[in-house]
């Protein structure tokens, strides 16, 4: 079953979309393009995001898929 709530988080309005069977969620921040600000699932994190670039409009984004070590 899906889940769908809205909140406000960096001062950006965040969607955040979840299935609550697979233990699936996603972030998505529309004012910043679209860009997933968060996506786990079962608890692992599966992209990366610089969240004090995030904080300021002028910089570019850094993020991407984490590699375990």
């Amino acid at each position: 079953m899906f889940n769908i709530a809205v909140k406000p988080e960096d001062n950006y309005l965040t969607y955040i979309l979840k299935d609550l069977t697979t233990d699936f969620r996603l972030e998505i921040v529309p004012s910043r393009g679209g860009i997933v600000t968060n996506w786990t699932i079962q608890g692992q994190q599966i992209l990366y995001l610089d969240r004090e670039r995030f904080k300021n409009p002028t910089l570019t984004v850094r993020g991407g898929i984490p590699i375990p070590l």
